[in-house]
């Protein structure tokens, strides 16, 4: 598995696991030229990627996350999660924010293993800011849990 920097961010493999994380593609539109994209990448194949938003010269949103279906449980986040607080260490950020759904479902214990701590919750984040309702694990997402790491 390799981990790297992508300069093409509008590949369809690149947009199928964009929108498993944040499925209005009218949305990931909004930040995406920002971002620098990350991947996991194998045998030619985009196994996982991330988003990162630059917010200021100390401090990067991790924006979306997502890995294959097929790759999920076999520890791949984790790995590009260590590979991202690396790079963007070496970038000069200093600390990490990221949000996901407060629903049972939602990635927050994956986020906690990776060392983000709970700073917050933007109510209602959800019905706001998407143009349908959102469902993941058959509940709809209504609250953003706010989470950081120090890097």
């Amino acid at each position: 598995m390799q981990f790297t920097a992508v300069t093409d961010k509008e590949t369809p493999q690149l947009w199928a696991l964009y929108l498993e994380a944040d499925p209005e593609a009218a949305v990931v539109r909004r930040y995406l030229p920002e971002c620098r994209v990350y991947a996991a990448v194998q045998d030619g194949r985009v196994c996982a990627q991330a988003c990162i938003l630059p917010l200021s010269k100390d401090t990067c949103e991790l924006k979306n996350l997502a890995v294959a279906a097929e790759e999920r449980g076999r520890g791949l986040g984790m790995r590009l999660c260590e590979f991202l607080f690396h790079a963007c260490r070496e970038n000069g950020f200093k600390k990490m924010v990221a949000g996901t759904a407060d629903i049972s479902c939602a990635p927050i214990p994956f986020y906690e293993r990776m060392g983000f701590k709970r700073t917050g919750v933007i109510k209602d984040f959800f019905i706001k800011n998407y143009s349908a309702p959102i469902y993941d694990g058959g509940e709809q997402c209504r609250d953003m849990v706010l989470l950081e790491k120090e890097l």
